[in-house]
């Protein structure tokens, strides 16, 4: 499956994994394997970089990171619930989801249950893997009836009854640590008005990304303005990192 995901981010296609564990269970080693995934598909992954339990967040990250990464989403019910198929966040998501197909990226999503998530949600993804207990897990093709599009999508187990063996990650590495830190303040703020910590540091990345973006931008003008390079020449810059066609946009924004 891992290669399938590397084959298909190498010929300019997205790929979507959902996790899930066995009768909802938590603790299950769900994160532990997203983490692994990422790693697998992603030579670059970091949590902290790419890792998002923020919906706004991910989504405002995958429409500016480099083609080709990993994507972590975890806890990903809370945009994707399915009893809330109207909110913001959810349909945020779904759209996210289906737009995002032209950004070349590999998507790995967490989530107790399948019921939890939205039934658009699991149209659009590639695979979902069953965590049935620590350190192992199967994976699913996900098949979509293209004759009868009010049934859910089919699952269909890889040929040879394909099974995933991951190991334990260690509590002091460094990524679950930033992911169970994340966790553990949102459980602990309980639906008080306090920001967490969490949010706050996210908060100030977001800032900071603007920032960066912003100083970019401006620099990608003047650049233009007082060069005889062609859109297609800053997009190559190092720094730039943005599609000719997006320079060019930004040069007439």
């Amino acid at each position: 499956m891992g290669q399938i995901a590397k084959r298909k981010l190498r010929n300019d296609n997205d790929i979507k994994i959902i996790i899930q564990g066995a009768n909802s269970q938590t603790g299950i080693g769900k994160t532990t394997l997203a983490i692994q995934l990422c790693r697998f598909i992603d030579d670059t992954w970091n949590a902290e970089q790419k890792s998002f339990i923020d919906i706004q967040d991910y989504l405002e990250f995958c429409i500016s990171c480099e083609k080709g990464s990993a994507v972590l989403i975890d806890e990903i019910e809370a945009g994707a619930d399915s009893r809330r198929a109207m909110s913001s966040d959810n349909v945020d998501l779904s759209h996210g989801w289906a737009t995002l197909r032209a950004r070349n990226l590999a998507h790995v999503a967490t989530l107790p249950s399948i019921s939890m998530l939205d039934k658009r949600m699991l149209e659009l993804a590639d695979f979902w893997i069953l965590v049935k207990r620590r350190g192992i897990a199967q994976p699913f093709q996900v098949n979509v009836n293209n004759f009868n599009p009010s049934k859910l999508p089919q699952r269909k187990p890889f040929p040879g009854d394909e099974h995933i063996k991951f190991r334990d990650i260690p509590s002091n590495d460094q990524d679950k640590r930033y992911l169970d830190e994340i966790k553990d303040e949102m459980i602990k703020s309980d639906g008080t008005s306090k920001i967490p910590k969490a949010e706050h540091e996210r908060e100030i990345k977001r800032a900071k990304r603007q920032a960066r973006k912003e100083k970019r931008n401006e620099a990608i003008k003047e650049i233009y303005e007082i060069t005889d390079l062609s859109t297609t020449e800053l997009s190559e810059l190092d720094f730039v990192g943005v599609s000719q066609g997006q320079v060019s946009n930004i040069i007439n924004s």
